[in-house]
């Protein structure tokens, strides 16, 4: 029985060193290649969305860090408690690894997410005809909306009369 527990206190060891590698690998290299897409794209909008995934990513990596601490700070107490002849816990260090492994792996699913959207977001970068600044937005938009022709007052009660009748016709399908 001692033995079978020894194993299982050593697998969970080994497969908690796996995680903190493996998170840490993948939120690192999250950054580098989400630095990698933004200079792949040829007017890249909405940074601030990127910043987010950045600032989830770099707070993942914090956590881990701060749970490796813990984890050390855990060890000499469970020492220290172990040469008194004390039941060793590991204290309030031992308490914080858990909930901090699980914060920094929400927080790189976060970042996941965030720059997935930034992507969505700069797909296919500024269509064909897509008005580059505001300004041009706004003139275009007054550009394609009808205006009342010459002479003739504007009212809206007529335009709104004007867009009822032309709905009712395209319903019918005429």
């Amino acid at each position: 029985m001692d033995d079978y527990l020894k194993h299982l206190y050593e697998l969970q060891v080994s497969e908690q060193r796996s995680y903190d590698r493996a998170l840490l690998t993948l939120a690192s290299g999250a950054i580098i290649l989400s630095i990698t897409y933004l200079g792949q794209l040829s007017e890249p909008r909405y940074y601030h969305v990127l910043c987010c995934a950045w600032g989830c990513w770099t707070f993942s990596l914090i956590l881990l860090l701060s749970s490796s601490l813990f984890s050390v700070h855990a060890l000499r107490r469970g020492i220290k408690e172990l040469r008194a002849d004390k039941t060793p816990t590991g204290g309030k260090w031992a308490r914080l690894i858990m909930p901090v492994n699980w914060f920094a792996g929400a927080f790189f699913v976060a970042g996941v997410a965030t720059v997935m959207c930034f992507a969505a977001l700069n797909e296919g970068g500024k269509k064909d005809g897509e008005p580059e600044t505001r300004d041009q937005a706004i003139t275009a938009a007054r550009a394609t909306t009808s205006s009342p022709k010459t002479g003739e007052a504007w009212s809206p009660i007529s335009n709104t009369a004007t867009f009822a009748a032309s709905t009712a016709t395209a319903a019918k399908g005429e």
